[in-house]
């Protein structure tokens, strides 16, 4: 008795996401087509040229669910790693090259999945994303990868870091879930959990998910422990997919001191996290007055700028929500009341531009490294080097490519060069 209740606290504590993850196929809702791809891929692996298989599209369209639903249905042990936790050619080695090799301890057929692919894609080791073609190239076993990137990768920008991967990868799109599809997700929900909300609700939220069935879960189950009534939540909830202007977004960081309000501030903004970055510290003094306010306000700013050095050093994108959480629900809780003053915040046109001026001056100081550690100069020799560069990227895109590759130059790096 004592276990039974146990395990329902437990299960009452999983976030929903997790709780109803789809564990067979017949659980996915939509990408029919993805679906079919790939475990033709995994089914028939081994008898065809594609060696992996790179799950490409929007988060919250079941890209991970997908591997683990098809493996499950298949029999398959997924042995699961993040690309963006490996700090190098070591790491990928080391990890997944030892598990692509290696037969699994229950003696079932194995899939590895690698999770975010594309975090390796600006490591400073030039060698990671070519340790992992070479991985692929010699596996045993199928190999899965998930990229967030929307388009095709034969036609993203940075498509020359990823060619040594994709020579031996069947390309597969997860679109947009449909809103039906998203509807009947958070109708099945909604009745295993006993809510008490309308159709017409449901499908507002699921509209409202804009194609994430994640955010449409988490917004469900947020709504539903919060309320008696969430109706009246889903009715408030603003349209997922509306832009939102900085200056408004503002207003939920400034203007409140409850942290769960904060930290989705920025949801709905179009600026990237270094202008949200620049925003929030530009009008910090135009909002708190009292001194010790401002105080815990700047700490907590100098802590998320210590999160983006981080980043700039060792490349790994998984700070991107810290910094996230302190620029807003850290911004939040820092004062000890909301202030009656208007809110009267303005873009951080000055702190912009020289940001603008500081980061063409690391795109330049980071190509040079990169190019004098691979040709055995000085980083002096190299920026001397680079106007040739240049030239070589306006004019020849093959070539620009292929010294791309070499390089492991980033999106930034490369549209620098061609400037």
């Amino acid at each position: 008795m004592q276990e039974k209740r146990a395990d329902k606290l437990k299960n009452e504590n999983v976030p929903w996401t997790k709780k109803y993850f789809p564990k067979r196929i017949s659980e996915v809702c939509g990408q029919d087509d993805a679906l079919k791809a790939l475990s033709n891929f995994i089914s028939k692996f081994g008898r065809g040229k594609a060696r992996a298989a790179i799950l490409y599209g929007p988060s919250g369209t079941g890209k991970t669910a997908a591997v683990y639903a098809i493996a499950a249905d298949l029999g398959f042990e997924v042995l699961e790693v993040n690309a963006s936790d490996f700090r190098g050619s070591d790491e990928i080695r080391a990890v997944v090259g030892n598990a692509s090799r290696q037969a699994s301890l229950f003696g079932r057929q194995k899939l590895i999945l690698v999770d975010e692919v594309d975090g390796i894609a600006g490591s400073e080791d030039r060698g990671g994303i070519q340790a992992l073609a070479k991985v692929i190239a010699e596996t045993r076993f199928p190999i899965v990868m998930t990229a967030g990137f929307k388009q095709d990768p034969k036609e993203v920008h940075w498509d020359s870091k990823f060619t040594s991967i994709k020579k031996g990868a069947v390309l597969i799109r997860f679109g947009k879930l449909e809103t039906e599809s998203i509807y009947r997700i958070l109708s099945k929900i909604s009745k295993k959990e006993g809510i008490k909300v309308s159709d017409d609700s449901l499908r507002k939220l699921a509209r409202h998910a804009w194609g994430d069935a994640r955010a449409a879960i988490n917004d469900l189950e947020t709504f539903a422990l919060d309320s008696k009534n969430p109706d009246e939540f889903i009715d408030a909830l603003g349209e997922r997919n509306k832009e939102e202007p900085m200056a408004s977004a503002l207003v939920k960081v400034f203007k409140t001191v409850n942290p769960k309000i904060a930290a989705s501030a920025f949801n709905n903004v179009a600026e990237d996290p270094d202008m949200q970055f620049l925003w929030v510290e530009e009008n910090i003094p135009r909002e708190y007055r009292d001194s010790l306010d401002l105080y815990r306000a700047y700490d907590e700013l100098s802590r998320a700028d210590v999160f983006r050095g981080r980043i700039k050093n060792r490349q790994y994108w998984g700070y991107l929500r810290t910094i996230e959480l302190m620029i807003t629900a850290g911004i939040a809780i820092a004062k000890d009341r909301k202030y009656d003053s208007p809110a009267d915040y303005r873009e951080p046109k000055r702190l912009l531009e020289i940001w603008i001026t500081n980061a063409k001056y690391i795109k330049r100081k980071s190509i040079a490294h990169k190019f004098a550690k691979k040709t055995h100069c000085s980083s002096a020799e190299a920026t001397q080097l680079l106007p040739y560069l240049k030239v070589i990227f306006k004019k020849n895109k093959k070539q620009a490519g292929l010294i791309a590759e070499t390089l492991e130059l980033d999106d930034e790096e490369v549209e620098w060069l061609e400037k």
